[in-house]
């Protein structure tokens, strides 16, 4: 028997996310990349870069890591961490 691995337990990438958020379409996804594509001019198109819509996300931003909600349960705060979304 052959089993045929899913997408079921794994995390989602860039595009899924913020395409089921709204910020991605269909008709113009080849013209997406992870960081900023750039004109003709060599003016970077901040509307094409996937972490620069995900870095604008209210709860991306605001939402606090599981390392700064243990800190505050013991007392200290965590400042600067990763997001690892």
């Amino acid at each position: 028997m052959k089993v045929i691995e899913g997408w079921e337990g794994k995390a989602m990438g860039l595009l899924q996310t913020l395409w089921e958020r709204g910020f991605v379409d269909d008709i113009n996804l080849p013209t997406y990349a992870v960081n900023f594509m750039q004109d003709e001019s060599g003016i970077l198109l901040k509307d094409t870069s996937l972490i620069y819509f995900m870095i604008n996300c209210h709860d991306f931003q605001e939402r606090e890591s599981l390392l700064q909600i243990m800190g505050q349960e013991i007392g200290i705060i965590v400042d600067h961490i990763p997001k690892c979304h």
